[in-house]
């Protein structure tokens, strides 16, 4: 692990729970390519931004995940065991605290409800956003794992 002694530097330095010390310019570069990669991913041709329940299984980690289904829902089709779950209803009060630039994927149970999330985000000025293609229902097609 890198130990810092020199406080004159201008660089700030947090320690993550990884155990690693990394500047605030590190973070943004690291926030940069997150939403470049979620650009990269991202299908229009819906009109609503959306990528694959493949690309979001393989960049967990670098994006929130939001499930606007209703609890009911999840008890019946499982959840992906690192999303949110924030019922639609209640989504947009939720998002108001959200970093209007970072990536967020949001799904439900085969796309609807997130797509229509995702355009009220984009309403909201949010700038990474994008629909899971499927929903819940993809994801398993898929045989991802859920809880």
């Amino acid at each position: 692990m890198l130990q810092r002694t020199d406080t004159s530097s201008a660089a700030t330095r947090d320690h993550n729970p990884g155990g690693e010390l990394e500047t605030s310019s590190e973070r943004a570069d690291d926030r940069v390519a997150d939403v470049q990669r979620l650009a990269a991913a991202v299908d229009r041709r819906g009109g609503v931004p959306e990528v694959s329940t493949r690309w979001v299984h393989e960049n967990q980690g670098r994006l929130r995940l939001v499930d606007v289904r209703e609890a009911a829902e999840l008890a019946v089709h499982g959840k992906v065991a690192w999303s949110e779950h924030v019922p639609l209803g209640r989504f947009l009060a939720f998002a108001e605290g959200l970093d209007r630039r970072a990536p967020i994927v949001v799904m439900c149970a085969s796309g609807g409800r997130s797509g229509r999330a995702v355009r009220a985000l984009e309403r909201a000025g949010f700038t990474a956003c994008a629909s899971m293609q499927g929903g819940v229902f993809g994801w398993r097609a898929n045989a991802l794992p859920v809880v």
